[in-house]
């Protein structure tokens, strides 16, 4: 089986988020304010997300990855089950899906800052354009679903 080289030195560095952001009483996803990154026509990259989020534990948020028209690929979301209420009943959440797919993860109460993981391969057709992260609340709530600062993606070009 061929294996892939890593260029890092094509790579732009982690990008980090340096204030909260957040969306109330909406499940449209959007596009992350920070969160994103360029990737050029006909390459493939992987992308690391650690968000830090916080939100009403009934509205919840739900997260994907988008890239530019054409792009393919997978995303997959680990975080603690739209069910939980605690930190001590909540189970994980892991889906793996299509690019541009958005599966849920739960959160515990404003306050009560979990961790969602997100995994992209990211394959990109003929367009040139951004990675972007996106994301809403899973169940419309008028409590704010936030993804706070100092959440990151690292983004490698294979």
């Amino acid at each position: 089986m061929p294996l892939h080289e890593v260029s890092q030195a094509a790579s732009p560095r982690a990008i980090v988020k340096t204030a909260a952001e957040s969306v109330t009483s909406s499940t449209v996803l959007q596009n992350d304010d920070v969160l994103l990154f360029p990737i050029g026509a006909s390459e493939t990259w992987i992308a690391s997300f650690v968000l830090y989020v916080d939100g009403d534990a009934a509205g919840d948020i739900k997260v994907t990855v988008a890239g530019p028209a054409g792009a393919t690929g997978r995303v997959s979301v680990v975080g603690p089950g739209t069910t939980a209420t605690t930190f001590e009943n909540a189970t994980a959440n892991n889906q793996v899906n299509a690019l541009g797919t958005a599966p849920p993860a739960g959160t515990l109460g404003t306050g009560n800052v979990t961790v969602v993981l997100v995994d992209a391969l990211i394959i990109n057709g003929a367009t040139p354009g951004n990675v972007t992260l996106q994301w809403a609340q899973n169940t419309s709530s008028a409590t704010a679903t936030r993804v706070l600062d100092a959440s990151y993606v690292i983004p490698v070009k294979v």
